[in-house]
């Protein structure tokens, strides 16, 4: 597992020097594996990683790298918005594996950004901001299938009125 997980982080990063320097737990690639067959003892580690506050989750999702970590930035790409393909596999991993509560509050803070920053292609993690190409498909079509997703299962769509048109 722990192959895996240097494996995807290194796959996004510029050199070996700055996976080196990468403190562990601070990649979001190290949640992927919600969908192999993990042991229980490794699937909780990961969720408790993600839960971890100041972790990864954030007012607006997850953060794609932890804003503790030193290669956190802002607008550094993979390193630190929100993205929503992320977002999505998370958020159903963990609602197929019974973290329904966690997964319907990540559902909550994506879509809730997205209703105030719009569709952009991703997110500042610290504050929300639109980043990038101010309207981007997966982003809504991300959004539709968490709204409809979370108001079938709980009766809520992340706290946003849709409006008919």
């Amino acid at each position: 597992m722990n192959k895996l997980k240097i494996d995807l982080c290194t796959a996004h990063n510029a050199s070996k020097k700055r996976t080196a320097d990468r403190n562990p737990g601070t990649c979001y690639k190290e949640t992927l594996p919600f969908r192999l067959e993990d042991t229980t003892n490794v699937r909780n580690k990961m969720i408790s990683d993600l839960k971890t506050p100041g972790n990864f989750v954030t007012p607006y999702g997850l953060a794609t790298e932890s804003p503790e970590s030193k290669l956190y930035g802002a607008y550094s790409y993979w390193q630190g918005p929100v993205w929503a393909p992320p977002m999505l596999i998370i958020i159903n991993g963990l609602s197929s594996i019974g973290e329904a509560e966690f997964a319907k509050q990540l559902a909550e803070k994506f879509c809730n950004t997205c209703k105030k920053s719009g569709f952009a292609r991703n997110f500042d993690a610290l504050t929300g901001r639109p980043l990038r190409d101010p309207a981007y498909t997966w982003i809504s079509s991300t959004f539709l299938i968490l709204a409809h997703d979370y108001q079938i299962r709980f009766g809520t769509l992340c706290h946003i009125e849709v409006e008919k048109i």
